[in-house]
């Protein structure tokens, strides 16, 4: 089974052409979209901010920046933040959550401007 870039490229000069064109959108695009979206800036400032690596930003969660931006501050002000220690002994099993069954339930949301909801009664004003 050969692939559609293989004959494009296998083709004549014109199709060797259709093939260049579209790998230079393939690249332009995510390129274009990236700088619209301001992404890799968002994410630099973000780390600058907080004071975490950028790929903290990509693989760790909220703790991570609220904890450095904390430890940061308190050590301007010459103050230590206490460290709690794991709990329990190494190979010791952990209880996570229970999961119930979910149970279907109808839900019926209301704005303020529907004729279902008495005036006032909207919680958004």
């Amino acid at each position: 089974m050969t692939s559609i870039i293989s004959e494009l490229q296998a083709g004549s000069p014109e199709t060797r052409r259709r093939l260049a064109v579209y790998c230079l959108k393939d690249a332009y695009l995510p390129q274009r979209l990236l700088q619209k979206l301001m992404c890799i800036i968002n994410y630099a400032e973000m780390a600058r901010v907080t004071g975490v690596p950028l790929s903290y930003l990509l693989t760790r969660g909220q703790q991570i920046k609220v904890m450095s931006q904390l430890y940061r501050k308190a050590k301007s002000l010459g103050l230590l933040l206490p460290v709690s220690s794991r709990k329990g002994a190494e190979g010791e099993k952990f209880e996570g959550a229970t999961v119930i069954d979910p149970i279907k339930v109808s839900v019926n949301a209301l704005d303020g401007a529907s004729d279902g909801a008495p005036d006032g009664a909207s919680v958004c004003h």
